[in-house]
């Protein structure tokens, strides 16, 4: 395969990300801060539509799939999601570097600790 196909898959399969992204967390604030629906629920909403949205665009945009098994390849599509999400859960970002910040300064007479 080219490098510049490859590249360009590369790219689509970004902004489809990046709009899953912005579809996820605008659908859980509208949910939960405009329409009052409870925290959870509202996660579940915005997660499962933005994943919903990021396989239409993925299966037609990026990889242009003509596959007969769409509810298969979902379902897949989806599990692997709901894989995502439980290591997201469980570990989150800045896992291990949350105590970094109080590494015991020297402290000079003139110059104020920095932690």
């Amino acid at each position: 395969m080219e490098l510049k196909p490859l590249i360009l898959k590369f790219l689509k399969f970004g902004v489809v990300g990046a709009s899953g992204t912005v579809i996820d967390f605008g659908l859980t604030a509208l949910c939960k801060g405009i329409l009052g629906i409870p925290e959870l629920l509202s996660n579940a909403i915005g997660f499962t539509l933005a994943a919903t949205s990021n396989y239409y665009l993925n299966r037609v945009w990026t990889w242009k799939s003509t596959s007969k098994d769409v509810g298969v390849e979902y379902a897949k599509f989806f599990f692997v999601s709901l894989l995502g999400l439980g290591l997201n859960t469980l570990f989150p970002p800045g896992i291990g570097t949350q105590h970094t910040h109080h590494i015991p300064v020297e402290r000079h007479k003139h110059r104020p600790a920095l932690c």
